[in-house]
């Protein structure tokens, strides 16, 4: 088997882990801490199916995801409902950008006003 068809292999068996996880952790349930497992989950599934394409190294584009995590911990810590619209608003988003800097599969450079509308995609 090729290298890409099983790259295609382990990313589908950690997107069905993602779903699972997701269901597991969100269904009929409170944020929580349920919010930064998930998200601990996510990051750990993405570096292991980037490792073959683009090694990990110790950059700025990494250190990204330090803020990410930070604010998935706020639904364990606080329950002001403001904060946690804005950052369920807030941490997509960022999870978006931190992935298109990560894999660069983006096209403008992260502090041009084009990358926003990438990351919505408008």
């Amino acid at each position: 088997m090729s290298l890409a068809k099983k790259g295609n292999g382990y990313l589908l068996i950690s997107a069905l882990i993602l779903g699972l996880l997701f269901d597991y952790l969100f269904y009929g349930k409170p944020l929580g801490l349920s919010y930064p497992l998930y998200m601990i989950t996510l990051y750990a599934l993405l570096f292991w199916n980037m490792r073959h394409t683009q090694p990990l190294k110790i950059d700025a584009k990494l250190l990204l995801g330090i803020p990410i995590i930070a604010l998935s911990f706020t639904y364990f810590i606080y329950s002001n409902p403001i904060f946690a619209v804005l950052n369920f608003l807030m941490i997509p988003s960022l999870l978006v950008a931190h992935t298109l800097l990560l894999t660069s599969n983006h096209r403008y450079k992260w502090f041009e006003s084009r990358f926003l509308l990438e990351v919505l995609r408008i």
